[in-house]
């Protein structure tokens, strides 16, 4: 076998070593620096080699940024952030190895279109498991877009080029912005309304481009780009995009209201963890049976489906099946009066309300509901015309459910970023936690929860 480093094919510009690592060949090259696959003797495995510019290197700025870049991403263990190996910012040239990925962008993948369900809360839940340590770590990312998902053959999503390590504002030292230099402000069509602006940025801001990012997923097309770059930052600022629904009939709603509540204008509308979007994700992989769409015919199936005959068969249908509804309601109990019954909707607000869950005596509703930006738990009795809230979680609430005697309501919520038990007074008051790493519980006889 011909060595690599003595081929008469190798491209001359390419150098044999940098530091200790044997260069093999280039992937990539940008403003700041380029990207060879190399290979370390020492540990006998490949590595990706991001190596400094010349040029760059001088600028003594850029250096510490560079150091900055190892060190942010450096802290960042997790199976879905690209891992750093070792850094060197006193060689010539400067570098930072990595692991070496062996698969494709998500940006090749969706070249395809949208994704299905499955694939898709695949990829996402990996995604937000990703930010959500880069959050807690006080990172964010700021130009997260499917260029810099890398998906392996196996499956694994990593999310690469963090970038470098600046802060997040003068006013803010203690939040930390990774991007590349080339990228100051990030990518046009997937940014936040707030970093459109030009404006102060938190973890918020990643939230929104990963709703962007998941709206593009599910559909296949960007929620804001326009012909131009000031469109689309106009766009992002102003417009609200086409429900995702509507554009792929067979994405499920409750994945809209994910979706909808990244891709909020106002940052204090959207989650207030990443790791409760990270939740919520899981719990529709996890319902995904349930909520899924059932798959029906394709549009142009549906109108051959409809010639005149097969009209008039399906007219005949209905017609005999109201005739049937009308015999049996004037076959029904004498006297049944039906303005006995009422109707009293519960669920008034635009904002999400969902997770209804009715009190032992019938006359008390438990439901959770979207209040400045988190999902809290509140409750109705059907002698009110008005809600009442019973939480002030600073995490997202999730299936209340009552005790035996109708005297707490029991939920699902975050407590010091673990899943926890909590319960309330039915009338509200402190929460407490009942049990901690549950995922889901539900009532048993006894008033115990499990």
């Amino acid at each position: 076998m011909t060595d690599p480093l003595s081929s008469p094919l190798r491209d001359p510009a390419i150098p044999a070593m940098i530091g200790p690592y044997e260069i093999i060949d280039e992937l990539g090259r940008g403003g700041m620096g380029t990207v060879y696959r190399a290979r370390d003797p020492r540990l006998r495995r490949e590595v990706a080699l991001k190596v400094l510019h010349a040029s760059t290197e001088d600028h003594p700025g850029r250096l510490q940024r560079f150091l900055e870049e190892a060190r942010a991403s450096g802290s960042l263990n997790h199976p879905n952030i690209l891992a750093v190996y070792d850094v060197a910012t006193d060689a010539h040239p400067a570098y930072i190895a990595t692991e070496l990925i062996d698969g494709v962008t998500l940006r090749q993948i969706l070249d395809a279109g949208a994704l299905p369900f499955p694939r898709l809360l695949d990829l996402a839940i990996q995604v937000a498991d990703g930010l959500a340590a880069a959050h807690q770590a006080h990172f964010v990312h700021r130009d997260l877009k499917p260029e810099n998902l890398m998906v392996t053959r196996t499956g694994r999503l990593k999310i690469v080029d963090f970038g470098l390590a600046k802060p997040a504002s003068p006013q803010d030292d203690t939040a930390r912005t990774l991007t590349a230099a080339h990228m100051i402000v990030g990518t046009p069509r997937y940014m936040s309304p707030e970093q459109a602006r030009g404006g102060a940025l938190d973890f918020r801001s990643d939230l929104f481009s990963f709703g962007a990012l998941l709206y593009e997923m599910a559909t296949g097309q960007r929620p804001f780009e326009r012909p131009t770059t000031i469109e689309t930052l106009t766009a992002i600022i102003h417009d609200e995009p086409q429900p995702l629904t509507e554009l792929n009939p067979r994405m499920p709603l409750p994945l809209q209201w994910v979706v909808e509540r990244c891709l909020a204008k106002d940052p204090g509308e959207r989650y207030a963890a990443t790791a409760d979007l990270h939740h919520d994700l899981r719990a529709l992989r996890d319902r995904a049976p349930i909520i899924a769409p059932k798959e029906g015919p394709r549009p142009g199936r549906l109108r051959r489906l409809f010639r005149p005959l097969g009209a008039a068969l399906i007219l005949g249908t209905l017609l005999a099946a109201a005739a049937l509804l009308v015999t049996a309601l004037r076959s029904g109990p004498a006297g049944a009066d039906l303005a006995n019954y009422r109707f009293l909707p519960f669920a008034t607000d635009v904002a999400y309300e969902g997770s209804a869950s009715w009190s032992p005596d019938g006359r008390t509703i438990a439901y959770v509901a979207n209040r400045d930006g988190v999902i809290q738990i509140m409750t109705r009795s059907l002698d009110s015309s008005r809600s009442a809230q019973i939480t002030q979680a600073v995490s997202d609430c999730r299936d209340p459910f009552w005790a035996a005697d109708g005297s707490r309501i029991f939920y699902m919520s975050r407590a010091a970023e673990r899943e926890a038990l909590w319960s309330v007074g039915a009338a509200g008051g402190t929460s407490r936690v009942e049990l901690q790493d549950v995922s889901a519980a539900a009532h048993a006889p006894g008033d115990r929860a499990r």
